[in-house]
């Protein structure tokens, strides 16, 4: 589905996203690009359990659950940008670079839909279109397929547990990965490498707090 438009780029999420339905956007007020919404879910790939966060755009406010479950994702929006295709090369790689990017975000997260709203090279949005992440496999002309995606993530995990190992948050963990070779995994226990912060390593031992 797509729809003529033009809006600034930097425009493109306030206009979109308010307050309360059927409201109109202020776009006096400056894009905040720290303020985000975030939910925490938890799924399963094969054998394992995941316990992962999202940062979602937008609510549809029109969304009406069939079966009435308030934790329902289908809710949700994604809002993307990109620039206009205007040869077939452009399309080929859409299809094959972006649209994997938005459906793994997606699926995972499950979102039924991504608007995108196509801008120029003036930063000008001229077109929006929405892809149903449903039928986004179907566009890149089998240049890639969930069923691989996911089956490499969980052979993935799969590594990931029989190499980390130790339960230590001072200790960081590196992947390495390129097609055709075999993931290798690095140790890292220097004090540049720290991804945690130390209020993060704060655990409790019998309600009293102790440090890692």
């Amino acid at each position: 589905m797509k729809h003529k438009v033009a809006i600034r780029l930097s425009d493109f999420g306030a206009f979109y996203n308010v307050d309360a339905p059927n409201s109109k956007p202020n776009l006096s007020i400056p894009v905040n690009e720290k303020e985000e919404y975030c939910i925490v879910l938890k799924g399963r790939l094969n054998n394992h359990t995941l316990l992962y966060s999202a940062e979602v755009d937008g609510k549809d406010p029109f969304y009406r659950s069939l079966d009435g479950d308030p934790t329902s994702t289908q809710c949700y929006i994604e809002l993307k940008t990109s620039r206009m295709i205007t040869s077939d090369r452009q399309h080929f790689n859409f299809c094959r670079f972006k649209l994997l990017k938005w459906w793994l975000q997606s699926f995972l997260v499950g979102i039924p839909k991504v608007i995108c709203g196509f801008r120029d090279d003036h930063g000008i949005v001229r077109n929006l279109e929405i892809f149903p992440v449903s039928d986004m496999p179907k566009e890149p002309e089998n240049q890639w397929s969930p069923s691989s995606i996911l089956n490499f993530t969980s052979r993935f995990m799969d590594y990931i547990r029989t190499h980390v190992i130790k339960d230590d948050p001072n200790v960081v963990y590196k992947f390495y990965w390129r097609p055709g070779c075999p993931i290798t995994c690095e140790e890292l226990t220097s004090s540049e490498y720290q991804v945690l912060p130390e209020c993060a390593k704060v655990i409790t031992v019998n309600d009293k707090p102790f440090y890692a």
